[in-house]
């Protein structure tokens, strides 16, 4: 036996099958170790196979469980498999199962299912169902059956306001669309003068750009909304007086009586004028944590910055222009009147960088019993042109306006910048290029080989 042992095959192979033994053994752990600790990298360039910030931020905030059942054809499954076993790797709480409609024409039944492509997400007793397999609409989803009271967006009218239907370049037919998307519920004609109050269930208050001054009555009734722990957005357009200014001083917010003029390049790269003032610096605050990067435009906008008057309250200016802009106190070009030499004057105007927004957090001082403990929070921009349906797709502008109404909100999960697009970049060949990979690929890599060989070849000889 002892001999056997000592051939020189047996202690060959018997060192093989220890090798073999440990590879395997290194799989398996490997195996474990991955199944166990799982990681994902998306190394493509536009990171298109991650979720965007607002569905991580929605999943990582899960409070309950959420079952989705998609009613998908076996050989249409995949695609949106994928999807689905991301958010569950975001988030422990997401379940989903596939069912095949012809297969299983019962369950089909029993959910009453119409076509294929419908995805059903059920969470606390409630149910939503969607017929896409888009990540926007399936985080919409998963928002709405996870929420516990439908909040209300109340949009100002009776001041020549932005109308939330209107579908010209001047309306908010957009904001309304990204509104419900967001799964709030608008009320687009609220007349405050008839109400008299802000009604309870408000759970925003709009003002988006009135022309003309509101009555003092409704200035009252939109004081005491705020001073009972309300939440407002207000968005105001230069020589236009709303009668919201001295309210809004009382807030710590200073509204310039003027127009920005940006005389500097940026906003040249995009063919605008010196009158869209591009946002060019962003404070340090929840609505703009997530735009650093992002550009927004303005479109004859007026200053809004802190006043000395604060009183207690957190007042954060949320953008500023670039250095090269100014606050032009001379509005005679914005009334009809031709305008002198626009030009800085340092007596008059306000040097730039000039703020746009701000952003005041304030301790209710008459909170109500079923808001005890919210605090009040308002939005003032000095341009309301900004998201309107010619400006709100560009570049940051819807983002800006949506982060503002998500943490108006106390919507934090939602404040973020939409899903990642799939990104382009092809590469272009000069002629000359294109004759070096040629030659490299048919006649040079596939020479490197033969030309070893043969140096091989020639030294053994």
């Amino acid at each position: 036996m002892l001999n056997f042992l000592r051939k020189r095959s047996v202690k060959y192979g018997g060192n093989a099958v220890t090798g073999v033994m440990m590879m395997l053994g290194v799989l398996v752990l490997v195996n474990f170790l991955a199944t166990r600790y799982s990681q994902r990298f998306d190394l493509t360039e536009g990171n298109i196979y991650s979720l965007s910030d607002q569905t991580v931020a929605l999943l990582s905030g899960l409070d309950k469980d959420v079952n989705m059942v998609a009613f998908y054809r076996e050989q249409t499954q995949p695609a949106f498999e994928n999807l689905l076993e991301i958010y569950a790797y975001n988030s422990s709480r997401i379940r989903y199962r596939f069912v095949d409609p012809d297969t299983n024409p019962a369950e089909a039944k029993r959910y009453g299912i119409r076509s294929y492509g419908t995805t059903v997400l059920e969470a606390g007793g409630k149910e939503e169902r969607i017929s896409t397999s888009d990540e926007r609409e399936l985080t919409n989803a998963i928002a709405r059956v996870i929420r516990d009271t439908e909040k209300k967006v109340y949009s100002l009218t009776g001041h020549g306001e932005k109308s939330m239907t209107a579908v010209d370049r001047n309306g908010y037919s957009q904001v309304l669309e990204a509104l419900q998307r967001a799964n709030y519920v608008v009320r687009d004609t609220f007349l405050l003068a008839r109400a008299e109050a802000v009604p309870g269930d408000c759970s925003l208050l709009l003002i988006a750009g009135p022309t003309k001054p509101l009555l003092d009555s409704e200035i009252t009734a939109v004081q005491s909304y705020l001073e009972a722990g309300g939440a407002a957005l207000i968005l105001l357009d230069p020589a236009v007086v709303s009668g919201l200014e001295p309210f809004l001083e009382s807030w710590g917010v200073d509204v310039g009586n003027n127009y920005v003029v940006d005389s500097g390049g940026m906003g040249r790269l995009f063919n605008l004028d010196y009158s869209m003032p591009m946002g060019a610096e962003y404070g340090n605050h929840p609505v703009t944590e997530k735009h650093k990067g992002l550009m927004t435009a303005f479109l004859l906008a007026r200053t809004v910055g802190r006043s000395g008057n604060r009183g207690g309250k957190e007042i954060v200016e949320l953008v500023k222009t670039a250095s090269a802009s100014w606050g032009e106190s001379d509005l005679s070009s914005l009334r009809g009147e031709e305008p002198e030499d626009i030009s800085f004057d340092s007596v008059t105007d306000k040097r730039g960088p000039v703020p746009l927004a701000v952003a005041v957090t304030s301790e209710p001082s008459r909170p109500s019993a079923e808001e005890a403990e919210r605090k009040t929070r308002l939005v003032v921009f000095g341009d309301s042109d900004f998201a309107n349906n010619q400006l709100f797709s560009f570049q940051g502008n819807g983002d800006l306006f949506m982060n503002a109404v998500s943490w108006l909100m106390e919507d934090g999960e939602l404040i973020a910048i939409r899903q990642k697009e799939r990104g382009f970049r092809p590469i272009s060949l000069t002629a000359g290029d294109e004759q070096v990979v040629f030659w490299f690929s048919i006649f040079l890599l596939p020479a490197i080989p033969l030309v070893a060989g043969i140096i091989v070849w020639w030294k053994r000889r």
